[in-house]
């Protein structure tokens, strides 16, 4: 990373100052380069698309339409990582979808109020952007930092881990419920729903932040 930095002439991230402007701001210190957020780059609220899709019928969001509202936990992980029999120890309580799925529209429906995932930083815009309670259980890359960074703003909670890393179902549990339920984590839930107006502010992030640095282009090349 430091070759790169040092044969460049600005450093982007995918991020914001409303967000991260701290850290941007040490980090160009640290480099004695431009720092540039390219803005948070979220996607527009899509419409509920219904149907089939890739063999999940309707029923996804018929389902949801029947929970109160944000009393659900959206969970999206491979395939491979559900054990045998869930689906069918899980049919009364919650529904299991395999293979892709319109995570958007999912996100974007109001029965669901918080999101289990790995802390990805692509995945925590898109449950931040609809102001969801976040849980995060991370594994590797950037996952880690990640998951620090969103608790240490108070957008998220870790599940928390024995010394080697393992976990327990109840862990997990345990985490959702404070995330969802619990008082003292009323703040949490504050945040996040504080977080989405920036989050999924299309107008900040497209015109203001893309704006910017197609600006700055313009001036590194004369243009």
């Amino acid at each position: 990373m430091a070759t790169v930095c040092g044969a460049s002439k600005a450093v982007l991230f995918r991020s914001c100052n409303e967000i991260e402007g701290e850290y941007l701001n040490l980090f160009q210190k640290l480099v004695g380069k431009p720092v540039i957020p390219i803005g948070l780059l979220p996607v527009e609220r899509p419409e509920r698309e219904r149907g089939i899709v890739d063999g999940c019928s309707d029923d996804i969001f018929e389902w949801l339409d029947k929970q109160g509202s944000k009393s659900v936990v959206f969970v999206g992980t491979d395939q491979d990582s559900v054990p045998y029999g869930f689906h069918g120890r899980t049919s009364n309580r919650g529904i299991v979808c395999m293979g892709w799925i319109p995570q958007q529209e999912i996100l974007a429906h109001p029965s669901i109020g918080g999101s289990l995932f790995h802390s990805g930083w692509g995945s925590a815009i898109e449950a931040l952007q609809f102001g969801h309670s976040l849980v995060v259980l991370p594994f590797i890359i950037d996952q880690p930092l990640n998951a620090r960074f969103l608790v240490e703003k108070g957008l998220a909670i870790e599940v928390k881990r024995n010394e080697d890393g393992s976990f327990t179902g109840n862990d997990i549990a345990r985490s959702l419920r404070q995330a969802m339920v619990l008082e003292e984590s009323k703040k949490l839930r504050i945040n996040t729903r504080e977080a989405a107006a920036v989050v999924g502010n299309l107008k900040l992030h497209q015109d203001l932040y893309i704006a910017a640095f197609v600006q700055f282009l313009k001036d590194e090349t004369g243009n």
